[in-house]
């Protein structure tokens, strides 16, 4: 595994590490390997670079995978993900909202990732839905984002369909592919690849939703 800000030519121990040095309009690549960790991108204008950036699996091959075993979340404005994959499991979930990736400011692309092969046990965490693919904010609107050509596939989410303490009704344990929710404009979800999904719950290729916390959070233009 190799992670570098090819900008300021400089090596980091972990993609966290690369991310949190990394200043604006700086590009953070990582090489093939598997990563132990979650991510988190809090400075505007970063990009995150895999070696499969701009490889489309709907019409090209994609090579060896830099994968990213835990979750990735977008927290700063007019980020690009592109190119990498994400595989968390159970416990990457134990305290955070259970999306593989999880984007909650404005302008973000993801785009070209594959977000693939794992399991999440409903029993083991707090979260009752589980997310490839998440863009969520009830507080603050965020608009223009992007979720293009990516590969959402080979998950599964285990458990009972009915809450252990009867809370969540039969709805208890959906699985979605790709999320929109909250206040959301401008968006653009497209040429994704959604498949193998398993939940004992409602399973969801795709949505576009409000939220529970906020009536008037609504997604528009979408």
């Amino acid at each position: 595994e190799q992670v570098e800000n090819v900008d300021q030519g400089t090596f980091h121990p972990t993609i966290q590490d690369a991310v949190d040095n990394a200043g604006e309009d700086e590009t953070v690549q990582v090489e093939p390997g598997t990563y132990n960790e979650s991510v988190s991108i809090s400075t505007t204008n970063v990009t995150l670079e895999g070696p499969n950036a701009g490889i489309n699996e709907n019409r090209d091959a994609r090579s060896d995978e830099a994968v990213i075993a835990g979750q990735l979340s977008v927290s700063a404005q007019n980020v690009t993900i592109n190119g990498v994959q994400v595989t968390p499991n159970t416990e990457t979930f134990n305290q955070t909202p259970a999306a593989a990736i999880i984007v909650s400011e404005s302008d973000a692309t993801v785009q070209n990732n594959r977000i693939a092969d794992f399991t999440v046990s409903i029993t083991d965490i707090e979260p009752n839905s589980t997310q490839g693919i998440q863009v969520f904010n009830a507080g603050n609107e965020i608009t223009g984002i992007e979720i293009q050509s990516n590969s959402v596939e080979n998950i599964t989410y285990e458990g009972s369909s009915q809450a252990p303490s009867g809370d969540f009704g039969t709805d208890y344990g959906n699985l979605y592919g790709i999320h929109v929710q909250g206040e959301i404009g401008n968006t653009v979800v497209e040429e994704n690849t959604i498949r193998n999904l398993t939940s004992g719950g409602y399973t969801l290729a795709t949505a576009v939703s409000g939220t529970d916390s906020d009536v008037t959070a609504n997604p528009e233009e979408i």
